[in-house]
C-alpha cells in the first residue's frame, strides 16, 4: 500500500549501493520460479569486509563519521566468523571498539562486531545508570530494565529458556537510523559463550538484558530486527527529521 511504499523509499538512502547482494537474494530479473544463486566469491566477501555504507558522512574522519554500518551493507547480512584465536589483534580491537561505543549510552540494544565492519562473532551488552534514568518509570518496569556493566561475549549461544513467555516492545538500531518497530522476544534466555580472554561463561538473563542478547546474537547470523518486526508497527522514531527526497 501507499504507506509501505513510503517506508521502503525512505530506506533507500541507507543502501550501500556498491555492495554485492547476499547469496540468498535472487539475481535481479524475472523468473518463473525462484532462481538459485551461487555462493559469494572470495572477492565478494573481501568487498563486504572493506565496503558497506556509513551514510553520506562516511567520507569524514572516524572521529566524526557515523560509527556503524547501515542497512544495505553486505556484511550485516552474512553469518559472522567464529573466533578461534582469542589472542588475535582483531579480537582485541573489536572488543575495545564495542566497549567504547556501548559505554556512550547511545545503543540501548547492544552492539555486534559486524556493525563495525568486523565479521566476528562478538557482541557487547550493558546498560548504564544514565540510560535507565532517561526512561520513563513505566518503561523501566514493563521492559524490565536494570543497570549492568558492559559485557563482551565471544561466540555466544543464546536460547530461550524452556516455558518462557514472549514480550513485545519497540526496538531500534543504529544500523537502521530513524526508525523503530515492535519485536517479539523471549522474556528469559540461557547464554553460553566466552569472554574476551577466552574463558567460558554461562548465565541466564531476563527482561531487557535478554532482549539485548537476542538482538545482538541475531546480527551474528545476518539478521536485523526489521526481519523479525511486526511490520505494521514500523515507524519513524522522530518527527523532527526530514524525510528523504521523493517520499
Amino acid at each position: 500500500n501507499f504507506i509501505d511504499r513510503c517506508i521502503m523509499r525512505s530506506l533507500c538512502h541507507l543502501d550501500a549501493r556498491n555492495d554485492p547482494l547476499p547469496s540468498d537474494c535472487p539475481v535481479l530479473g524475472t523468473y518463473n520460479s525462484r532462481p538459485a544463486r551461487p555462493a559469494l566469491s572470495a572477492e565478494d566477501l573481501s568487498a563486504a569486509e572493506s565496503g558497506g555504507s556509513k551514510g553520506m558522512l562516511g567520507f569524514l574522519p572516524s572521529f566524526v563519521q557515523p560509527s556503524v554500518l547501515l542497512i544495505g551493507s553486505l556484511l550485516l547480512r552474512l553469518p559472522a566468523r567464529e573466533v578461534t584465536d582469542f589472542s588475535a589483534g582483531e579480537v582485541e580491537e573489536a572488543a575495545k571498539e564495542l566497549r567504547n561505543a556501548l559505554e556512550s549510552g547511545e545503543h540501548p540494544l547492544g552492539l555486534a562486531a559486524p556493525q563495525f565492519g568486523k565479521g566476528l562473532r562478538i557482541v557487547a551488552i550493558g546498560e548504564t545508570q544514565d540510560a535507565v534514568d532517561r526512561l520513563t518509570t513505566r518503561a523501566q518496569i514493563s521492559e524490565e530494565h536494570r543497570v549492568f556493566k558492559t559485557t563482551i561475549l565471544v561466540n555466544p549461544k543464546v536460547t530461550p529458556k524452556p516455558g518462557t513467555s514472549d514480550a513485545y516492545f519497540f526496538e531500534r538500531s543504529a544500523s537502521v537510523p530513524g526508525y523503530e518497530a515492535v519485536v517479539g522476544r523471549a522474556l528469559e534466555v540461557e547464554v553460553e559463550g566466552f569472554n574476551e580472554e577466552g574463558r567460558a561463561v554461562s548465565f541466564d538473563a531476563k527482561g531487557w538484558q535478554a532482549r539485548q542478547l537476542q538482538h545482538t546474537a541475531d546480527m551474528l547470523e545476518g539478521v536485523l530486527y526489521v526481519d523479525r518486526m511486526e511490520t505494521r508497527s514500523f515507524r519513524r522514531d522522530t518527527v523532527e527529521e526530514d524525510l528523504p527526497e521523493g517520499v
